[in-house]
């Protein structure tokens, strides 16, 4: 196999120490290798690009498993040409693993071209993630919280939510706050009632007649508290990320040109994807980078059914999201049309996931070209759908009881 890269390092990185390979092959092709581990203090890790730089190293490669990776590859990225590649592409064989192995078959690997190269946003960009999957993370525990709550009054006979549909509701939450401090009256209790609710107040004195223990009500104090300090932190969020993304406000706007995505989506995109679309192989690439690309599985000319790869469970997500709000809008939009396209022949989920890798491709297309959204313009139908499309009508028509001729009129 033809070598590369003739002297290279492979990195296995934990949480504590690095063990570093460093591989070099001679002008005979006969390779030799170092090893050596190092700490992943700063100190430890200034060491190991020292050893890395007084070896020659012009490229090295580690795996990007967890958050391990970050501050070795900070600090190494200025000595040399790092690769961080996908754990799932460099297994070894079951039973011969150990660090210095695993260290020496990434270096095998990297001097024969082997590997290619994971996308490793800039510092910016890596920042605004972590500000848009902690708000992620934020509305997770705010509905954890809520759960909680809704499962504390369940569990005390008090059948708030079969009359309030929102536990976080100005009606809801002024009757939790008197629930917490001990009211036990129903009929002070329903006075709280606002707009629509306000013709239910019977009901709502019906079914807060049940007391609290002590117990609940401490814990529903507890709950509420919570659910006011992760509002605040989402809400600090938000300002934070708007003056995050700032320098990006023509990639938001392009983003925000598509019917579904508002402010919050569109920070989460952008986080995900960066604003520099070379980075990955195409809409193609990106697609599949995210998990939303179908996947392939053909074997003596026979394409079995294979699911979508493993991707960017965020980005994914927020994608699948956006697809959902345009299956429900009643405006006109293609994409929304796609998806209804779609929804007899792949049901709802996988409807969800084609129409959210359609938008990504989109979102590729956009940014790449520095162009607002544009709905496509439509393509004329052919002579077999002219067809079918008359047949299906026709049989409807049929079935409802009518006699119907068809005609083809003059063009």
């Amino acid at each position: 196999m033809e070598i590369l890269h003739r002297c290279c390092a492979g990195l296995d990185v934990h949480q504590g120490q690095v063990t570093a390979c460093v591989r070099i092959t001679k002008p005979d092709d006969k390779a030799t290798a170092h090893s050596k581990e190092f700490q992943t203090t700063p100190s430890g890790l200034t060491s190991l690009r020292d050893w890395l730089r007084g070896h020659g190293v012009t490229h090295a490669a580690m795996e990007g498993t967890g958050v391990y990776w970050m501050p070795v590859y900070e600090a190494l990225r200025e000595a040399c040409d790092l690769t961080l590649c996908n754990a799932h592409h460099v297994k070894k064989v079951p039973g011969r693993k150990t660090d210095q192995s695993d260290a020496a078959w990434l270096a095998q690997l990297m001097a024969s071209g082997l590997l290619n190269k994971s996308f490793v946003p800039t510092a910016d960009i890596r920042g605004l993630r972590e500000l848009t999957r902690s708000r992620v993370h934020r509305v997770e525990d705010r509905t954890r919280v809520v759960n909680g709550i809704h499962r504390l009054l369940e569990r005390g006979g008090v059948k708030l939510c079969s009359v309030v549909s929102d536990l976080q509701g100005v009606t809801a939450r002024a009757i939790l706050a008197d629930l917490a401090q001990g009211a036990s009256d129903a009929a002070t209790l329903s006075q709280h009632a606002r707009c629509k609710l306000r013709a239910k107040r019977g009901l709502l004195a019906e079914v807060l007649q049940t007391p609290l223990n002590v117990v609940e009500r401490i814990m529903i104090g507890q709950q509420l508290a919570m659910l006011d300090l992760i509002n605040a932190q989402i809400a600090d969020l938000d300002i934070i990320i708007a003056a995050t993304v700032q320098p990006y406000a023509a990639q938001m706007k392009i983003l925000m040109s598509v019917r579904g995505i508002e402010f919050v989506a569109a920070a989460a995109i952008l986080a995900e994807i960066g604003p520099d679309m070379s980075v990955f192989k195409g809409s193609d690439g990106l697609s599949a980078w995210a998990g939303l690309a179908p996947g392939q599985n053909v074997s003596a000319v026979k394409r079995k059914r294979a699911g979508t790869r493993p991707g960017n469970p965020y980005l994914s997500r927020i994608l699948v999201q956006v697809a959902f709000v345009l299956f429900r809008s009643k405006t006109q939009h293609d994409l929304t049309d796609f998806f209804r396209k779609k929804l007899p022949k792949l049901g709802f989920k996988k409807a969800a996931v084609a129409t959210a890798h359609k938008l990504l491709v989109r979102i590729w297309r956009m940014i790449t070209d520095g162009k607002e959204y544009a709905p496509p313009p439509p393509k004329p139908l052919t002579e077999n759908q002219r067809t079918r499309r008359a047949k299906r009508h026709y049989d409807m028509l049929i079935q409802l009881g009518y006699k119907v001729a068809l005609e083809r009129a003059a063009a």
